[in-house]
């Protein structure tokens, strides 16, 4: 129907409470999801947007990811760990599983290390040159002077974005991967309101930062 249903878990006042309301939502979700799909029901976009995610992550969230887009659901997941994803579902094996469901990536601060060489291992490498320059003078006595200058150039592959940039990124600044391979390094504008007297063009912005318009 076009409209947008917020849902309040409430974890932070009762975790127990919150994840189970979670997890059965995810299981009702993944029911219309199916249902939209074998019913050809999918005419419509929906996004799913889910907060803090590692408190409720279920192998439903995993199927959602998964499958769902064939129902025209799309999913955007927020965390702030690896760990916290693995220790809901109980391993680092399925934290991997449902997060590499995520064709899209935006990464803003990660002071977790764990975190950072799963997000940056993921990345492709890039040969970095370096120069490196010697330089030696030796006498055998009297004025008999013998000296040598040597420069070699050395080729190294190293990660895009070494892991501990991520936990350096100021405030509102990212990089995102997207599907396809491409990587963006960005900032999140900050929207001001037509009365102020430096107005923020999000739009073109935008535009300057992707290429492309804005997705209506």
């Amino acid at each position: 129907t076009n409209r947008v249903a917020y849902i309040a878990l409430d974890s932070l006042s009762d975790s127990m409470v919150g994840s189970a309301i979670g997890s059965m939502l995810l299981g009702d979700l993944a029911a219309v999801a199916g249902k939209r799909y074998n019913q050809q029901q999918a005419h419509n976009q929906v996004n799913l947007i889910f907060e803090e995610a590692s408190e409720y992550a279920t192998d439903q969230l995993t199927t959602l990811l998964n499958k769902a887009r064939g129902a025209k659901m799309r999913c955007f997941v927020l965390f702030q760990t690896l760990s916290d994803i693995a220790a809901r579902l109980g391993s680092r094996d399925k934290a991997q599983q449902q997060l590499g469901n995520c064709n899209n990536k935006i990464i803003l601060r990660v002071i977790n290390v764990d975190t950072q060489e799963y997000l940056t291992d993921t990345l492709r490498q890039v040969p970095v040159r370096t120069i490196e320059y010697s330089q030696n003078t030796r006498s055998s006595g009297g004025l008999d002077f013998q000296s040598t200058n040597a420069e070699a150039l050395k080729e190294e592959e190293v990660s895009l974005i070494p892991a501990p940039m991520l936990g350096q990124l100021p405030n509102l600044e990212f990089f995102a991967e997207i599907s396809g391979g491409r990587m963006i390094k960005s900032r999140l504008p900050i929207l001001t309101s037509d009365d102020d007297e430096e107005d923020t063009d999000v739009d073109a912005e935008w535009r300057e930062l992707t290429g492309e318009e804005v997705p209506s």
